[in-house]
């Protein structure tokens, strides 16, 4: 669409920015609910820009921009994160570098020419003290929009800059990046930012709020189902009125097919691995004079995880080897307590039960929960002489080998996928 000529000046945009928020954000309180309350003079950490500037961690990069040339994507996202290290090590004074020139020259917003930042250029901009730093940014960028950020209450006191960096290998002059449009786009950010950093102080509060009011709704509309302390005692209706689950929850919607296809090739890999590894033990390797295996049953259902549900927090490494661990200890120590060559006190139906119970309460008071390492423990206190004989041995082979073949091979193949990602922590 043909753009409208811009009649505003750059006070008065700046005016409706922050109106057109604070009414956004005033009809947000009333539809929410007219008990919602906020503190709105909630005291935020002073800020002190009469020395220094430095670097708050934050930064975009739109990469579907450049996504059909892989290299120059690399090539930048470099440049980004050695910019962001050198922001990181060195503060920027009044007038320093880009920042500190937008900094300088606050509260205009406006385009700053990044050839003028080259300490070799006879142009270079004066009023700036241009560094290495600089001139390394300037070789890949060419103009930069500098955005100041004014402190809320004073409107004066700068409290932090913004700089939007404009890649070199675009087409696009500096007249077209100083059209009104993009210009008054510039001053409405201005105006939304301290706004938007004074909703950030709110938010404690505001979820705060949201809860209590929510709870109260709740409980408003389904009465037979209130949030009793825990102090008091279940009653038969309170008990009765679970069993019909939780109101309005929906059971998990299905995977697409590809999604699924490929979860069943990564199992397959993965379980394969370890039966192949199985059947040389089984025919060729003893251990006190029984054969080994690699195959533990229990670890289709870790083979499931990795694959179909990478991204669960009981499917990351961590769990897996530590849950692993934990209850094949626990289920090896209570077989002390059944066998007749150690302390036979315990029934074997009971150890049965206890083993991966134990389990699962070290599972769950380490925050290590990892369901098939509850049922690895049952095959291990349930088993017959071929796995018992192994004993300890049985911890490190077959468990642990089984743990680090998956993890190994869900590490490789799910990140084949851009939208997979495994793990999401170690």
């Amino acid at each position: 669409p043909e753009e409208e000529e811009n009649t505003e000046g750059e006070e008065d945009i700046f005016k409706r920015a922050r109106s057109n928020f604070g009414q956004s954000f005033k009809d947000m309180k009333k539809v929410l609910s007219p008990e919602l309350t906020f503190e709105t003079s909630i005291p935020r950490p002073s800020t002190d820009l009469s020395t220094s500037l430095t670097f708050t961690g934050q930064s975009y990069f739109n990469r579907e921009k450049f996504k059909r040339d892989p290299q120059l994507c690399r090539e930048l996202e470099t440049l980004i994160a050695d910019m962001q290290s050198d922001y990181e090590d060195h503060r920027q004074s009044l007038g320093q570098g880009i920042a500190g020139h937008v900094w300088a020259r606050a509260p205009a917003v406006d385009i700053n020419d990044l050839s003028k930042f080259h300490l070799d250029n006879e142009e270079q901009d004066k009023t700036v003290h241009a560094d290495p730093h600089t001139e390394k940014v300037a070789d890949a960028f060419d103009f930069a929009y500098g955005v100041p950020v004014l402190d809320i209450a004073t409107q004066s006191e700068v409290v932090a800059v913004m700089v939007m960096y404009h890649f070199k290998g675009e087409s696009i002059t500096r007249s077209d990046l100083e059209s009104p449009a993009i210009h008054a786009v510039m001053l409405h950010v201005a105006g939304m930012i301290p706004l938007a950093l004074e909703l950030e102080h709110l938010l404690p509060d505001f979820r705060k709020s949201i809860g209590e009011v929510t709870e109260k709704r709740l409980l408003e509309k389904h009465p037979q189902a209130p949030a009793e302390p825990e102090h008091q005692m279940m009653t038969w209706e309170r008990y009765k009125i679970k069993f019909g689950g939780v109101p309005g929850a929906k059971p998990q919607a299905g995977n697409d097919l590809k999604y699924s296809l490929f979860a069943a090739a990564g199992s397959f890999l993965a379980i394969v691995a370890v039966t192949s590894t199985d059947d040389y033990f089984t025919n060729k390797v003893k251990f006190r004079g029984r054969e080994m295996f690699a195959l533990v049953g229990s670890f289709g259902a870790v083979a499931a995880l990795l694959f179909a549900a990478p991204q669960s927090p009981v499917s990351q490494p961590r769990n897996i080897i530590l849950g692993h661990m934990l209850c094949c200890v626990i289920a090896i120590f209570v077989d002390y307590f059944t066998s007749t060559e150690y302390l036979p006190i315990l029934p074997q139906w009971f150890a049965n039960a206890l083993a991966p119970a134990l389990g699962i309460a070290a599972m769950s008071y380490t925050g290590w929960t990892h369901p098939p390492a509850a049922a690895c423990a049952t095959v291990y206190i349930s088993g017959g002489a071929a796995v018992k004989n192994l004993h300890w041995l049985f911890l490190l082979f077959p468990v642990m080998y089984d743990c680090v073949v998956m993890i190994v091979l869900a590490v490789f193949v799910n990140n084949i996928i851009p939208s997979r990602q495994y793990p999401m922590l170690w």
